[in-house]
């Protein structure tokens, strides 16, 4: 279940950052990770988005 929940967690920061980095340009590990820190506010909602996702579909 944890597992699954950090994966989702990644994807949706993947999809969350990806969009951003194509604006600036390609995107790129630092940039991930420079955004990641900017959105680091926002964290903790999408994890309870990815938590209710989970739940919904509770799949080993």
């Amino acid at each position: 279940m944890h597992t699954i929940k950090k994966s989702l967690i990644k994807l949706c920061n993947k999809l969350q950052i990806f969009t951003f980095c194509s604006v600036i340009f390609v995107p790129k590990f630092h940039i991930t990770t420079y955004l990641r820190v900017e959105y680091s506010e926002k964290h903790t909602r999408r994890e309870e988005i990815v938590d209710s996702i989970a739940m919904n579909n509770p799949r080993e």
